[in-house]
């Protein structure tokens, strides 16, 4: 059970980390978010994967379906790569898959 600290003005915030595997798609026509069913997140981006563009874009689409800010959202492998695992902090493994998911079948 992630430990939980209460702020001075009274809110419980979580300080679980998840670890996602995603597979970056840039260039794409069109930005959307797919799920496997081995959990394989791909992330579809229309930035070109210069200068860290597509990273950016990549940050901030994974951190408006999760309902976090891109501040919560750290590239830790993959930064040149098509293959990177990202840690989102304040999130439960399963609540993470569970908006992506949702976001997935909203695209």
């Amino acid at each position: 059970m992630p430990s939980r600290k209460r702020p001075p003005d009274g809110r419980v915030v979580s300080r679980a980390v998840t670890a996602i595997d995603v597979r970056v798609k840039p260039r794409s026509h069109a930005e959307r978010i797919t799920v496997g069913n081995d959990g394989l997140v791909t992330v579809a981006v229309t930035a070109p994967p210069v200068e860290g563009a597509a990273n950016a874009a990549v940050v901030k689409l994974v951190a408006r379906a999760l309902h976090v800010p891109p501040s919560a959202l750290t590239i830790v492998r993959g930064s040149s790569g098509r293959r990177k695992v990202i840690a989102v902090q304040g999130l439960e493994q399963a609540a993470t898959l569970e908006r992506l998911r949702a976001a997935a079948s909203n695209a």
